[in-house]
């Protein structure tokens, strides 16, 4: 499992297909929300609190109360949560910020290319700024999209602010 003290304040990804590192990151929240509370933005569109109840029922300790989640639908929306990620921090006092599809939602048709590719700096600028002032270990999925051009200039952004990728 993750080792939080050594991790503390640095961004971590896992990259792959989007079922697969947003069932990762599930079970990471559901695992760690015993250590900490987690802020967990849930862009994937794939958290499901019945799903987890019936699913890790083994982990006595699972208080789904401690995982708050908030959902965005567009890049603006995204935008707008980690913007207040500094506040949610400070007043809940959680050290786990996840985020289950950081570039998602910035592949959309309707995003001027950069225009996105700004909004998603201004994104990432912003969640490693908080986790290093909150100490919090912060966990993001990434798609697999590089063929695109978007996806390539997307990659090489959140690459340079990354502390750890793992491709899963």
């Amino acid at each position: 499992m993750l080792d939080l003290e050594h991790q503390s304040g640095k961004v971590l990804a896992l990259q792959g297909d989007k079922a697969t590192v947003s069932t990762l990151l599930i079970s990471m929240a559901v695992k760690l929300q015993s250590r900490s509370k987690v802020l967990y933005i849930d862009s994937a569109n794939t958290f499901n609190p019945l799903f987890i109840k019936d699913n890790y029922h083994k982990h006595t300790d699972l208080d789904l109360r401690r995982i708050m989640v908030a959902r965005p639908f567009t890049a603006d929306q995204l935008m707008a949560i980690v913007s207040k990620l500094d506040a949610a921090a400070s007043q809940t006092r959680a050290k786990i910020f996840i985020i289950s599809d950081l570039d998602g939602l910035f592949y959309d048709q309707s995003l001027d290319e950069n225009d996105a590719c700004f909004m998603f700096s201004k994104v990432v600028e912003t969640i490693s700024r908080a986790a290093r002032k909150h100490d919090a270990v912060v966990l993001v999925g990434l798609t697999n999209r590089l063929s695109e051009a978007r996806g390539f200039r997307l990659d090489c952004m959140v690459r340079s602010a990354l502390d750890v990728c793992c491709p899963v």
